[in-house]
């Protein structure tokens, strides 16, 4: 009868099924997982057997070169790129000839591209190639060293929190300040900073009024 056919079929379903299946609310995501012993524990404390280290290498090496003095930065920067490939996600979703893909795409490649994320506009494909690392390289101390102001960018930082840089007209002190793509050629020392009377000094460019005062 059908009756015996279909339960015939859930049998063979239960037989195939994995000996590791949820039993409980210890297994969470992991079906394997099984509620550790006081032993185990403590041997396991400091080790993390879901992410390997091979597969996060990325943020120590973008906190060391860019000198990332909060380790939140480079998460807050993993959450606008997130946000930005779902948004990008939905508008392919959209046809081709959606206006409303055409206007949001172009708001968002204008925005990118005035931050300096983006170097083109070559639409939702260079969108795509934007990670961390181009947020990273809009920091005031990355731009400070790509004009030979600083060594590296620890220096950098020193120099942004001791008060010797200014972007355009106001004082900065926090290394974290993305620099859009229009303020790129206003980054400079401030005025009376020593380290811009030394340059000056030694460029045989100070000016007559600061040797007499």
């Amino acid at each position: 009868s059908k009756t015996e056919v279909a339960e015939a079929d859930q049998n063979a379903k239960n037989a195939r099924k994995s000996q590791y299946k949820v039993k409980s609310s210890y297994s969470k995501a992991n079906p394997i997982h099984r509620r550790l012993q006081f032993h185990e524990k403590k041997l396991l404390k400091k080790h993390d057997f879901i992410q390997y280290e091979e597969d996060l290498w990325h943020e120590p090496y973008c906190i060391k070169k860019y000198h990332l003095e909060d380790r939140e930065d480079y998460r807050r920067y993993m959450r606008l790129v997130g946000l930005t490939r779902s948004l990008m996600t939905h508008l392919r979703h959209l046809p081709a000839d959606s206006k409303i893909r055409i206007e949001i795409t172009q708001q968002l490649v204008d925005k990118l591209f005035d931050m300096g994320l983006l170097h083109e506009k070559l639409g939702l494909s260079e969108v795509d190639k934007t990670g961390v690392e181009a947020y990273c390289k809009r920091r005031l101390p990355t731009l400070m060293v790509k004009l030979k102001m600083a060594p590296n960018c620890k220096f950098a930082s020193d120099f942004i929190h001791h008060g010797h840089v200014r972007v355009g007209i106001n004082q900065v002190r926090d290394p974290a300040m993305l620099v859009p793509r229009t303020l790129d050629d206003y980054i400079t020392w401030m005025p009376g900073s020593k380290i811009k009377q030394h340059i000056d000094s030694f460029n045989a460019q100070k000016d007559d009024f600061d040797l007499a005062a």
